[in-house]
């Protein structure tokens, strides 16, 4: 990826199953994530990665970084992208199914950057509408069960946020 100049997205969902040796997998984590340009965590993988869910915190360790997004579930989304940092919070909704919200949020995230383009996120209103967007991706992914036919498409994103 840097040697196309590419982004790297990551998102950590972090599955202790997977791994023989949790201290381990938290090195090699934030050894991963020091080469990352846009990172997403759950509020628990931030705690377990960082001792803490502050975004601005966790970019001041994550020096490359260019935007920091800690989902929280129902209560919504602590960001820090650009010189910004903020709360955006969440669609209330009533949820059949988590699986694949996260998923969601990524995915809009990365077609918000591929649509708005990277300098989007200097400006805070822009910034707040992506974090909207991703966070409404996520949001509609719970109405449904299972985590891929739940997945919205863009004029779903579009139609459900112009009813809130």
């Amino acid at each position: 990826a840097r040697k196309y100049r590419l982004q790297v997205f990551i998102d950590v969902n972090w599955r202790s199953m997977f791994w023989d040796d949790s201290h381990r997998a938290k090195i090699v984590i934030l050894d991963t994530l020091n080469r990352a340009d846009f990172i997403k965590m759950s509020d628990d993988e931030a705690e377990w990665l960082f001792d803490s869910i502050d975004p601005q915190i966790i970019r001041d360790r994550l020096p490359h970084s260019q935007g920091i997004f800690i989902t929280a579930g129902a209560k919504g989304c602590y960001y820090s992208l650009a010189h910004q940092n903020g709360f955006v919070p969440a669609f209330e909704v009533d949820a059949v199914d988590t699986t694949g919200a996260g998923d969601s949020f990524v995915a809009a995230c990365i077609h918000q950057l591929c649509q708005q383009g990277i300098e989007s996120i200097e400006d805070r209103e822009a910034a707040v509408k992506f974090i909207r967007y991703a966070a409404a991706a996520g949001a509609i992914t719970t109405l449904h069960a299972g985590a891929i036919d739940a997945q919205p498409t863009d004029a779903d994103i579009v139609k459900f946020l112009s009813t809130q």
